[in-house]
């Protein structure tokens, strides 16, 4: 079970299947040439090809960064973002272009023929079901403009209250992350505890929330990982002296080849939190 749930984690991650919704509002508008109130007119898409197709890389690509910031909103980190920004975005672009295809047969403008595949005929038909596909994506993508610009409860996106969690917990934790702890041996000020703590109830808040399953599935690491770094800092806040503060400090946070002997076998002890601490440090939140 816990190996399914890791592949399915990773394919969330790489495909964006907490927000599938994006594919379907994205080749919606394409439905209107296949139900005939938008026939788009290209003429002899031979002779236009060679002019046509560089000139749809402008669409499909405002359609990606369309995407990737609207995917950017739904993921705590930046892994994979690109990739899957990029999988979406052909995505839309594929199943709009299905779809206007089956249009073509539909009206009759194509015939299907799978014989000297392929012909001539085959590209040229190939190739305007792409063009008209973007063209929908242009001309009629009022839904789709909503679905990546808007936080509203649309089927198949994440609800505007995860949007808005996620973002709070990014932010407090890019504030934890820039923290002099990191790096010096220094006690933790009530800044940095005050921070972690909201960032503790954001996390909990966002549990009470229905759906969004694979978002809370995708932070449970990082809850178990804030309440061990946060029992880290409280440690060390409450060192009896000095001394105690920074042997502590050095447990936690410092690089394993300056510790010494002694301090490697507190290190030992203590090393499921250490681990939690540095994935923490490690978390690839972008700008």
């Amino acid at each position: 079970m816990s190996d399914n749930r890791a592949r399915i984690d990773t394919m969330d991650y790489v495909l964006g299947l907490r927000g599938w919704g994006l594919i379907l509002y994205g080749a919606l508008p394409s439905n209107l040439s296949l139900l005939g109130v938008l026939d788009v007119k290209l003429g002899k898409t031979e002779a236009l090809l060679p002019l046509l197709l560089p000139a749809s890389i402008l669409p499909v690509l405002i359609t990606f960064l369309l995407v990737r910031s609207r995917q950017r909103d739904w993921y705590l980190t930046t892994d994979y973002l690109n990739t899957r920004s990029a999988v979406v975005t052909f995505l839309i672009v594929v199943c709009a272009a299905l779809i206007s295809g089956l249009s073509g047969l539909i009206h009759g403008r194509y015939l299907l023929s799978f014989s000297s595949f392929p012909t001539p005929g085959h590209v040229a038909a190939m190739s305007e079901s792409f063009l008209i596909a973007v063209a929908t994506l242009v001309l009629t993508s009022t839904l789709f403009v909503t679905a990546v610009t808007k936080d509203m409860n649309l089927p198949g996106l994440p609800s505007p209250e995860l949007v808005k969690l996620m973002m709070e917990i990014r932010g407090y934790l890019k504030k934890i992350l820039a923290a002099p702890i990191w790096e010096n041996n220094v006690s933790p000020d009530d800044d940095l505890i005050g921070q972690a703590q909201k960032l503790k109830d954001s996390l909990k808040e966002l549990v009470k929330y229905p759906g969004n399953t694979l978002a809370k599935r995708s932070l449970a690491l990082v809850e178990s990982d804030t309440n061990l770094f946060v029992a880290a800092i409280e440690e060390i806040k409450n060192g009896t002296n000095k001394a105690s503060k920074e042997l502590i400090w050095e447990k936690y946070f410092a690089l394993p080849e300056l510790l010494s002997q002694q301090t490697k076998l507190y290190r030992e002890a203590v090393q499921s939190s250490y681990s939690a601490i540095v994935r923490m440090k490690n978390l690839r939140l972008g700008r």
